[in-house]
Formats: C-alpha cells, sequence, structure tokens
C-alpha cells in the first residue's frame, strides 16, 4: 500500500517538473505563445504520467489493457483543466508565463493525480475492442444534436450567460456591473465555451453547442464504461441504452438546448445509471466519483438538492436503515456542496451579502397557480404512474428510483413557482428514461414495452412539434431591429429576458446593460413601492431604495455605453400595476429623461418605443 502510494506521488512530481520545463524551454526557444507551450508540456508531461502509472502502479501493459475511466478522463479533465487555468491566469489576471505554468502544472497534476488514486484500484478492465465501441456509440448522440442545433438560435438563459460571461472575463466585475440573481458557477461553466469561440474563430453560440456536445459524450461514454463493468446487459443492449440515454437528451432539450436543467439532466446520468445497476454491483464505492459530476449539476441551482435528498429518504425506506444517508455518494455530494459555497463565499462575497437578500424581496416572477399548473402535461405523467405500478411488483429498486427521479422534478418544478417551461424538461426525461430502461428489461411483459413505446413516441413527436427554441415575441422583434439603422449596441427594457440579451448576440451587438432584465422591478411596480405601496413599512423602504439604485445603475450604463439602440417595452411582463409603465419608473429621474431626450431620436409601434442615437 505505502509502496503505490509513493509511486503516485513519484510519477505526479516528475509529470509536474516535466510539464513546467518543457513549457518554459518551449517559450524561451521557439517564441510561442502561452497557450501551445502549455499544451506541448502537459502533452509530454502525460505521457509520462500514463506509462509512469501503467508500469510501475498497475503492473500493466499498455497495448493490452486499456483502463478507460483512469487515462481517457484524467486527460480530458486535465487538458480542459490547464487550458483554461493558462488563459485566465494569463490573458485575464496578467501573471507572467511562469506563475501561470506553475500554477497550471500543480494544479492539473494533482487533480489527476487524485483522480487517479481514487479511481485507480476499481477501474474495470475493459477490451480495446469494447473501448472502441463504446467510443462510437456515445459519439453518434453528440454529432447528431451539433446536426440538429449547430448554427441555430440558442435559448435566452444561456444567451445571457454567453454576452455576461464574456463580459466578466474582459474584466467587468461579476454582481457589480453584471447583475444576475443565480449563483456564479453558471458563468464558470460558460467560460471554456468564450475560449473555444475566442481560440477556433466560432460564434459564441456555436462554441456553447460543442462544448455541450463533448460533454454529453464524456457522459455517455462513463455510462458505456459503467453498464460494461457492471455486465447485467449483453452488449448489443449496453448499445441501445447509450443510444436511449442519448436520445432522451436531445429529444426532451430540444426547446431549450444547454439550459441549466438540460445540463443537469446530462451531468445526473452516470450516477443514475450506477444507482439502477447497483444492486448487482458488489462495489459502492465508485459511487464517490459518479457523485462528483452529479454534484457538478446539482450545484447550478440551489433547488436541485432535492434529487439526492429524495433518493436518500427511498433508500433509507426501502433498506430500513440510515446508512444510506452517510453513503460515500451523499459525503462526496456534501463536500463538493461545501467547498462550492465556501468558494463563492470567498471569491463573491457580494452574492451572499448583496444579491440573495435583493433577490427574497424582489425575485417575484410567479404566474398564476392555474397558469403553473397547466404547463404540466398530464398525459406522460398518467402513463407513468401506469407503468410505475405495474413494474413495480416485477422490479421494486428500479422503479423506486424512477419515481424518486420523478418526483424530485415535480418538486422542483412546484418550489421554484415560476411555471417556466424548461422547468420541467428534467421530468419528462426521467419518464422518457424509465421506458426505455423497461423495454430493455428482460422481466418487462411486453403489454409493459409496448406502453412504454407509446409514451416515448408521444413525447418525442410532441418535442418534435414543438421544435427548437423560438419565442415569438423575440422573433417578431428582431425583424423590427433589422429594418432600423445597423447599430453596434443594443439595450432592452424590459422585464422579459426573451426579448434582452439574446437579441444583441443575434445581432453581433454589444448588450448595454449590466441587466439581463430588470428582475427587480415587477415587485417594485406590484405593490406601488414608490407610491401608496401595499407592503410592510419594512419592505416599503427598501423596495424605494431597490427602485432608486436600479435607475442609478440605468443611469450608469447609458453613460458609460452610450447604446446605438434602445428599445423600451410598453407591455412589461409579471406586472399587474395597470397604472406603472416604464417610462414613469424612468421619469423619477430626470437625468435619465435628459440623457435620453437629447441624444435619441424616438419612434414607436403598438408594443415598443425604440431610440435611435442622434
Amino acid at each position: 500500500m505505502i509502496t503505490t502510494s509513493l509511486c503516485f506521488i513519484a510519477v505526479g512530481v516528475v509529470s509536474i517538473i516535466t510539464h513546467v520545463f518543457v513549457a518554459l524551454m518551449s517559450a524561451k526557444a521557439l517564441s510561442l505563445a502561452p497557450m501551445i507551450v502549455n499544451f506541448y508540456g502537459f502533452g509530454i508531461a502525460t505521457v509520462i504520467s500514463c506509462f509512469g502509472y501503467s508500469y510501475f502502479t498497475f503492473g500493466r501493459r499498455p497495448k493490452r489493457y486499456f483502463y478507460v475511466p483512469l487515462f481517457l478522463a484524467t486527460l480530458l479533465l486535465g487538458l480542459a483543466l490547464s487550458s483554461f487555468i493558462v488563459y485566465f491566469s494569463i490573458y485575464k489576471l496578467e501573471w507572467s508565463l511562469t506563475q501561470g505554468v506553475l500554477l497550471v502544472a500543480i494544479v492539473t497534476h494533482v487533480t489527476m493525480l487524485s483522480m487517479l488514486k481514487v479511481w485507480g484500484e476499481r477501474l474495470t478492465e475493459i477490451t480495446l475492442n469494447k473501448f472502441l465501441i463504446g467510443v462510437l456509440i456515445s459519439l453518434v448522440p453528440s454529432v447528431i444534436f451539433l446536426n440538429v442545433h449547430l448554427g441555430q438560435i440558442i435559448n435566452h438563459d444561456t444567451a445571457w450567460y454567453l454576452v455576461a460571461t464574456r463580459k466578466w472575463l474582459e474584466g467587468q466585475v461579476l454582481y457589480d456591473k453584471i447583475l444576475e440573481v443565480n449563483p456564479p458557477l453558471n458563468f464558470y461553466y460558460t467560460a471554456p465555451a468564450i475560449w473555444l469561440a475566442d481560440n477556433l474563430g466560432l460564434s459564441d453560440i456555436d462554441a456553447q453547442y460543442i462544448l455541450f456536445s463533448a460533454i454529453l459524450w464524456g457522459s455517455l461514454f462513463w455510462c458505456w464504461n459503467i453498464l460494461v463493468g457492471v455486465n447485467k446487459f449483453n452488449g448489443r443492449k449496453n448499445a441501445t441504452l447509450i443510444l436511449a440515454l442519448g436520445f432522451t437528451v436531445i429529444i426532451t432539450g430540444l426547446p431549450y438546448a444547454v439550459q441549466r436543467e438540460h445540463i443537469l439532466v446530462v451531468l445526473l446520468l452516470p450516477w443514475i445509471v450506477g444507482l439502477l445497476l447497483e444492486q448487482e454491483c458488489e462495489h459502492q464505492r465508485r459511487g464517490a466519483s459518479r457523485a462528483v459530476l452529479a454534484a457538478a449539476g446539482i450545484c447550478l441551482k440551489p433547488y436541485f438538492v432535492i434529487y439526492p435528498i429524495f433518493m436518500t429518504v427511498f433508500f433509507v425506506i426501502s433498506q430500513r436503515s440510515i446508512r444510506p444517508v452517510i453513503s460515500n455518494a451523499n459525503i462526496t455530494m456534501a463536500l463538493v456542496g461545501v467547498c462550492y459555497v465556501v468558494s463563492v463565499a470567498l471569491i463573491h462575497p457580494v452574492y451572499f451579502t448583496e444579491i440573495i437578500p435583493v433577490a427574497k424581496l424582489t425575485y417575484n416572477y410567479a404566474k398564476s397557480t392555474e397558469l403553473i399548473l397547466s404547463s404540466i402535461e398530464f398525459i406522460p405523467l398518467l402513463f407513468f404512474i401506469v407503468l410505475a405500478i405495474a413494474s413495480y411488483t416485477l422490479q421494486r429498486q428500479t422503479t423506486g428510483i424512477f419515481v424518486c427521479l420523478v418526483l424530485a422534478a415535480l418538486a422542483i418544478y412546484v418550489v421554484q413557482w415560476k411555471g417556466f417551461d424548461y422547468h420541467l424538461l428534467p421530468l419528462y426525461s426521467w419518464i422518457v428514461l424509465f421506458c426505455f430502461w423497461l423495454m430493455v428489461e428482460h422481466y418487462s411483459p411486453f403489454k409493459l414495452k409496448a406502453i412504454a413505446l407509446f409514451v416515448v413516441t408521444f413525447i418525442s413527436t410532441w418535442f418534435i412539434k414543438t421544435g427548437p427554441y423560438q419565442v415569438y415575441q423575440t422573433e417578431w422583434l428582431m425583424q423590427r431591429l433589422q429594418q432600423l439603422t445597423p447599430f453596434n449596441s443594443l439595450v432592452v427594457y424590459s422585464t422579459y429576458v426573451s426579448i434582452g440579451p439574446i437579441l444583441a448576440l443575434r445581432n453581433n451587438a454589444e448588450w448595454a446593460s449590466r441587466y439581463p432584465t430588470f428582475w427587480t422591478i415587477p415587485v417594485i411596480a406590484n405593490t406601488d413601492a414608490e407610491q401608496s405601496c401595499s407592503s410592510s413599512p419594512k419592505s416599503c423602504l427598501r423596495l424605494n431604495e431597490i427602485a432608486i439604485e436600479t435607475r442609478a445603475h440605468i443611469k450608469e450604463d447609458l453613460t458609460n455605453y452610450s447604446p446605438d439602440l434602445i428599445v423600451i417595452d410598453k407591455m412589461p411582463g409579471y406586472i399587474t400595476n395597470k397604472d406603472f409603465s416604464l417610462l414613469k419608473f424612468f421619469s423619477r429621474d430626470a437625468e435619465i429623461v435628459q440623457f435620453l431626450d437629447a441624444r435619441y431620436h424616438v419612434s414607436s409601434d403598438s408594443r415598443f418605443y425604440y431610440l435611435v442615437r442622434k
């Protein structure tokens, strides 16, 4: 045991030294860019580490055995991590090459060393033939995803993160010059897409789609390795399940590809597949590594923590033991979550001190109860209930896991209480996946499989009919903007994010605001906070302060950006106060009015005011 650990450490130290030496020598001798010299250093160091771990740690010849998760996963993660650190430290933080490369080498190889140490003794040996089949099968859905989405528009939330992350990487301060209600992980996940776009000459949208397809491939390939390792199904069924997983991600994510809920589904897949096969697997500690990936998805939104909570409750009840509470997966997820929260508190403390208090008071986009409930498609849900009841007597563990997933998805939708369609994306994903699983399982009778096939067909037809992302008012405004004078910078003042940054991104224009949308205004308007105010005196006072701060932000952004085009929504959403208008809100600050009157020509139609710079 001690000898093995020393071998791990020795190979890691040699890799770090090699990485730094090769990178710095390449820069000095060949005068290459930091990204290129880092690639050379990483490449040579990785070759050394792969052979070192193969011969000295595992005692295997690479030609005979291929340790898939060990070398492939660490290679991909290490390359992505090292490239991003170089990009961020040298180009954005303006560190020296020596400092950047040293940080990259230490962080990257320590991370890879940790992965190898955790996974090394628990990996599945597979033949090169199975490895290649897994690579190709997992690649098929990723290629199909790109074929469907590449060159197309992207949903409004992801568009905002692309716009805002670029601003952040260019030096603007997050949660100051970029005001966002969600935690910062979304920005960190978007940063690699911006890097890809800049270095490969791609549009930001296409780069985001390519990045997602790579993540999808990695998740599916991990699932393939789990299936092959457990060896519950034959090769044909394994391939069918991987294609089914990919199909589920593609079809249910068609209208809202790369939304946070869509990313969540992809990152949860290895964890879920592992849970479904855990009853056949003796090595339960494997769940810890899958839990890391699952936690990376769960941390996207605080509400997503409901998934492991519901799953833990199910296992506690089914096993009649509290041991599942302290399982390796739960401990891992908790550690990742705590580390994430601590990191945000240290790096972005203003998120906890300012953004969350303001969001608690103002971020209220709730629709009526009728609209929220009517957004749920009850036909697939009813069929799921029928299938779950019928299959529960045949396989309680598998059915119970899917019931937990569906209940968790519904609970998250209800807790958020926004009524947004994309909040239901995971719900339909789990239903489709459950149907596919029933069709593959040997214990399912023909009638059950036929019903499952019908449900998949029904949901698939529904999503195909819905088609890729498209919002009527966005397309209408897009056509109207193309009739105006060409512009290089744009801001849309509205409470709808769907007609905001996405229009700037599609017109290749700069977004001239720190807000994606006026998410602070609906509550201010609905409580009539600046006049009679229907809320408590304390809330009214704070809402008045927020209104003044919002106008101050608008004024500062107008001065700094001086946008070529300003669009003002006459009918902002989520506002029930019929006497409210954005023009009235702006008019409470005379400097805003003077700025707009002096610098812009105004035209309008039934829905918007258009202010074109003189």
